[in-house]
């Protein structure tokens, strides 16, 4: 196996470059989801937490829109992870495609030893994964070193997401702290004692170093446990078609 990797090891820089890309991407996006999420859950908290939430949620439209602007982003990442695990399946399948029909010397060659067409794709499929595999690793190792960095960043990317898809007068609300606006919203907090004012309430995305910790690794070995399983499964079954597909013209 390592010297076919050798050999091969355009194919396998590739195959690493585009996993790399593809975890950080998706990490990345998958955060962005739950920074929004845990955002919603605390101004749901907050606005459940006064006592007048249910008499002036309905007359207030903010309170509503601010709702869809989080779930729209919530949404949106959502769709955006699933285009990019589809999108890494069928970059796969191509490069295997590519690649299998580069070795076609190769894989004649295996079976006129009479190995096993199950063998050999068993073979590839794992050189595929070990490459996959040592794309995660590499970005763990950098991810460690500069964890800390990479979740500051991405707390700035989401809030600008989030200022992205406000509506204006949201806009105008964030941007200053008092108005005519602000004294319509500010009712909400009449004879309440609170730990947060309307500006917290509506704007603030709650990020907690050490819960983001611990979404960041769950997130990252989830991520990387499945697509090294999706990597696998798909190099398996393109070298076993591309087996009988050789088995079948040889015998001809």
């Amino acid at each position: 196996m390592i010297a076919s990797l050798r050999y091969h090891w355009r194919y396998g820089i590739f195959l690493s470059i585009i996993s790399a890309l593809f975890l950080i991407s998706s990490l990345t996006i998958l955060l962005l989801r739950n920074i929004q999420g845990q955002a919603l859950r605390l101004f749901e908290q907050r606005l459940n937490s006064l006592a007048r939430s249910a008499q002036f949620i309905d007359r207030l439209p903010l309170l509503q829109q601010l709702v869809r602007v989080r779930q729209t982003i919530i949404n949106d990442a959502q769709i955006y992870f699933t285009i990019l695990f589809w999108g890494f399946a069928v970059v796969i399948l191509m490069l295997n495609s590519l690649t299998l029909w580069q070795r076609q010397s190769e894989f004649n060659t295996y079976q006129l030893a009479g190995q096993n067409g199950m063998t050999s794709s068993l073979q590839f499929a794992l050189e595929n994964l070990l490459l996959f595999s040592l794309a995660a690793g590499i970005i763990a190792i950098i991810m460690l070193f500069s964890q800390t960095i990479y979740l500051n960043q991405l707390a700035l990317l989401s809030q600008h997401w989030f200022n992205q898809k406000l509506p204006a007068k949201l806009t105008t609300l964030q941007l200053t702290q008092h108005g005519t606006a602000w004294t319509q919203f500010n009712q909400l907090f009449h004879h309440q004692l609170t730990t947060f004012n309307g500006h917290l309430l509506l704007f603030d995305q709650g990020t907690n170093s050490n819960l983001f910790t611990i979404d960041f690794n769950r997130l990252f070995w989830a991520l990387t446990w499945r697509s090294g399983l999706l990597t696998f499964i798909i190099s398996y079954l393109s070298a076993m078609v591309y087996n009988w597909r050789l088995k079948r013209q040889n015998a001809n």
